[in-house]
């Protein structure tokens, strides 16, 4: 057996990174995912009670004697639980004419008495949002002190490949963990 050049280990150490990097792009082991926004409930049960406030990150909310709402951070107690959770939606989401909409998360559509609040920004970055609330009835709450489930995405590269026993993940554009850009196809059976 002949040994190998100092050259000749280069060149071939110079090969076998080409090689990787050109395997990488046609199939990587393993199941792509996308990001998912971290989330936290909200759930507004009672009419608001002047006073009470409630805070979503980087932002305090505070509720006002109804119809008198009118700066940024403050929330109409409304006449009954349902205008109070219609006011609550709005200065969250900023659509009540005076409140700026929050820069970390949307506030979604009302199922039974709960709010879905939503990071704006998907993956688990989004966990160090933290929530709080002095709501006067104990039947509006939060789910927990900050959002959470958040999914951080796999990061790849426009082209990248990767597959699992099920499907074929392709990368449609470069995806960071925040990102949502693979697509996946079922592999089926052999034909």
């Amino acid at each position: 057996m002949t040994a190998l050049t100092s050259a000749q280990l280069v060149a071939l150490s110079a090969k076998e990174i080409k090689l990787h990097e050109d395997l990488s792009k046609f199939g990587t082991p393993g199941a792509a995912v996308n990001a998912v926004e971290a989330a936290v409930s909200l759930t507004i049960g009672a009419i608001g009670t002047v006073g009470d406030t409630f805070r979503i990150g980087n932002k305090t909310f505070t509720v006002v004697t109804n119809a008198t709402a009118n700066e940024n951070g403050e929330v109409n107690a409304g006449t009954d639980k349902a205008t109070f959770q219609t006011a609550v939606k709005a200065a969250i989401n900023g659509t009540d004419g005076y409140n700026v909409a929050h820069t970390q998360v949307v506030c979604g559509t009302l199922a039974g008495d709960v709010y879905p609040i939503t990071a704006k920004v998907a993956g688990t970055a989004a966990h160090s949002i933290t929530v709080a609330e002095t709501f006067n009835s104990a039947s509006n709450l939060f789910s927990h002190d900050h959002l959470e489930n958040g999914v951080d995405g796999t990061i790849g590269v426009a082209g990248q490949t990767m597959a699992d026993a099920t499907y074929l993940y392709v990368c449609s554009a470069d995806n960071t963990a925040a990102d949502k850009n693979w697509r996946r196809v079922a592999l089926g059976s052999a034909y």
